[in-house]
């Protein structure tokens, strides 16, 4: 799975390197050659940050799970503001260890596509026989018509192999997410842990 991933990432960024180089050796114009360059350097900033990215998940599954105090999963950029209920400081959950960089991917994605969030806000509640944890934001939202595409490997505007992965990975230990924030008013992943992946703490 992560072969096929980033393949098909990769593949796409350096085809569209190819093209903007092919383009910006047939600008003439000093002012549009810079600009072409400039996004053709974007370009390969996006494709440096995807080889990192695979990097860190290039262990998806091959540490055994074991069980990991939830409040000690959380954490965000140092340029968003971060609420921890202290619910969170109750709970264990049995996961893959990799789900420490699911909880950072999740608020990374706040600051990369929340527009204006200045804060993320960390929960936990249980729910009939699962624990919720939820992981919100004051940005704008995702439209209802991308709410299904963003977990897809080639989503919308929000998507990109990130969300795959981070449920690829919490989908190891059956735990599912989902999004139910309210458009134009932040967005809000609820991780769902069955009952046999939780335990209050001692």
């Amino acid at each position: 799975m992560m072969n096929n991933v980033s393949r098909h990432e990769v593949s796409a960024t350096i085809a569209g390197l190819l093209a903007q180089v092919e383009q910006a050796e047939l600008e003439r114009a000093k002012d549009r050659r810079a600009a072409a360059f400039r996004d053709i350097r974007a370009e390969i900033s996006r494709l440096q940050r995807q080889i990192r990215f695979t990097e860190e998940f290039e262990e998806i599954g091959i540490h055994p799970p074991c069980w990991l105090p939830l409040v000690q999963l959380v954490t965000a950029p140092e340029n968003l503001a971060i609420v921890i209920g202290p619910e969170l400081g109750m709970f264990e959950i049995f996961a893959d260890p990799l789900i420490t960089k699911v909880f950072r991917y999740l608020a990374e994605n706040t600051l990369k596509h929340g527009f204006h969030a200045t804060e993320i806000r960390f929960g936990a509640a249980e729910a009939g026989n699962r624990l919720m944890v939820t992981v919100e934001d004051n940005g704008t939202g995702i439209p209802v018509k991308d709410k299904k595409k963003i977990f897809r490997r080639a989503g919308g505007d929000r998507a990109g192999m990130g969300l795959f992965l981070v449920r690829e990975i919490l989908a190891i230990t059956g735990i599912a997410i989902e999004e139910t924030g309210l458009p134009g008013k932040g967005a809000r992943f609820e991780i769902l842990v069955p009952e046999m992946s939780y335990r209050k703490q001692a």
